[in-house]
Parts: C-alpha cells; structure tokens; sequence
C-alpha cells in the first residue's frame, strides 16, 4: 500500500511539473504570424479549452493591423544577441521632446496608436517600439521583460542621436516594469516616466496570469518561476520592479485601473511608495481594468498625461 502511494505521489508530481514546464514555455514562446491560429480561451471548447488550461495557449506573433495616420519612419536597431527590434517614428513640428512608448506581453506597437496620438497632439515625437518576439521585431521568445530591458536602452540612445534632449518613457504592464528593470540596470536619465500598471514582481506578474486564467496562484506561480528560469536562462526571482523603483529620481506619473484583476492595488501603492522621486503622482482609472485607458477612459488619460507633462 505504501509503495502504491508512492508511486501515485511521484505520478502526481511529475504530471505536475510536466503541466508547470509547458505552461511556462509557451507564455514565453511566440510563433511566426500565420502559423498557428489563435483564439481566446473564452471561443475555446471541451478538449482543446482544458488543453490550453493545462498546458497553455500556442501564442503567435499578433500581426500589425492599424498603422499611424500620419507620415511615420520605420527604424529599426539591433539587440546583443543579434535581433532586429522594429520601430515606428512620428515627428511633429517644433516638437517638445520625445516620448518613447513600450507595449505590453503579447501586443505590438500597432496597439499604441490612441497612446501615441495623444503624445503627438500635445507636441511630442514618438518612438513606439516593438518588444523582441512581438509585432515585426525578430525572435519567438519572450522574458517578460527582463532581457527585453535592452530595448529601452535602444530606443533612448536611438532617440538621443538624433539629438533630443527631452527624452520621456511611457510603458504599459510588461512594458512598464520593462521600463522599470532598464533605468537602473543601465544608468538611463530619461526627463520624464510614464508607467501604465507595472507589477510589482515577477512573482505578482505570475500570480496575475494565473487570476486571469481563474487557476490558483500558489503553489503554481512558485513552480512557473522555477521552470521560466530554467527554460529561459533567466534568473526571474530576482525580477523586481518595485525594487527598481528606487532609483527613478526623475518626474514619475504611475497609472492603474481600480478594477484591474491583473495588478493588484497594494503592488501599484508599493511601487508609487518605493520610488524615489519627489515629483510622483498617482491616478486611478476607476472603470478600467487591464486595459487601454487612453480608450477607456479618454477625457482622464488626456487630463493626467497632458497636465504631467505640462
């Protein structure tokens, strides 16, 4: 009997990690667009529902449908390990500055055009960039912004051999703790941040995935760490967004939806209390979620943006 039980705990423990191994490689891998099609979990049934619960949803690259509705560049840089991250810029005359824009896990720099616009009609160039392994940048996976810091340093070295002095960051969920990650890692100075519902860990960014696929955070966010660790070389328990916080001396404007079920409201007030400006602001979006707000709730956004960077 004792053997018996043994051998069933053992099964359980390896169908287990086997479940946690899968889940934690294709949040993390992207296929080429038009390889694979996707949908969501919600036009999901039966077999292939249950299927993506366990192991996860086979994520392609979501392909560039809108495009800016003013003449724009294309530019483009080069990653340390050879990848091609693409860009589009906008100039507008007798510009104010530049913003940088940075989208979030499994987006692309199509999906930035409400954000971007309203950086435009205020008098700002705008550089929105495409995350490695997201929209038309090179490579499949994806570290949920822990290699992808690379990108920010990029985009501001790209933006200030052009000569621009008034260099502003805005990033939304993975793009914010990307943004986050990058300051301190690289010693950047841009003028202005503008973070749209960072996490607050890597561990709190897991858990929020899990919620958002109604699975139970722990002991499985734990397992995904250790497996996304391993399976992507990279250490993500010493991801820590709120942590970097710290070292942002600069004007910060943190923004969060009151009903967003993705980040929670004690990560946003641990991240706005660990950062280390004087010049910090706060705005909740009360309709919003894990969500656009620049669409959801346009006459807010335009208030809170326009009057931090005025």
């Amino acid at each position: 009997m004792l053997k018996k039980i043994l051998y069933i705990v053992l099964g359980l423990f390896i169908a287990l990690n086997v479940i946690l191994a899968s889940q934690a490689y294709r949040s993390t891998y992207f296929y080429e667009q038009n390889t694979i099609d996707f949908k969501y979990l919600k036009d999901k049934q039966g077999l292939e529902k249950w299927s993506t619960i366990l192991l996860g949803a086979k994520t392609p690259k979501r392909p560039i449908v809108d495009f800016p509705k003013t003449a724009y560049d294309t530019v483009s840089f080069t990653d340390t390990e050879g990848y091609k991250l693409e860009a589009w810029y906008v100039s507008v005359a007798a510009s104010k500055g530049t913003v940088l824009l940075f989208h979030g896990h499994s987006s692309n720099k199509g999906m930035l055009l409400c954000e971007a616009e309203t950086f435009q009609a205020l008098g700002y160039n705008t550089l929105s960039v495409d995350a490695r392994s997201h929209g038309n940048s090179q490579g499949n996976v994806c570290t949920i912004g822990y290699n992808e810091a690379e990108q920010v340093k990029l985009a501001h070295n790209w933006a200030a051999a052009k000569g621009e002095k008034n260099i502003v960051y805005w990033g939304a969920s993975m793009g914010a703790s990307t943004i986050l990650r990058a300051i301190p890692l690289y010693g950047l100075k841009p003028s202005k941040v503008i973070l749209n519902c960072p996490f607050a860990s890597m561990h709190d960014g897991v858990k929020g995935f899990l919620r958002n696929m109604n699975l139970p955070a722990e002991p499985l966010a734990t397992g995904l760490m250790a497996w996304g660790s391993v399976l992507r070389t990279s250490n993500t328990f010493n991801y820590q967004p709120a942590e970097y916080a710290k070292s942002l001396k600069m004007p910060v404007l943190l923004l969060w939806g009151a009903k967003d079920n993705r980040v929670l409201r004690h990560e946003t007030d641990l991240i706005f209390k660990n950062l280390g400006s004087s010049q910090k602001m706060l705005v909740v979006f009360e309709e919003s979620g894990h969500q656009p707000y620049c669409k959801n709730e346009p006459e807010v956004w335009q208030e809170s943006v326009g009057g931090f960077l005025e």
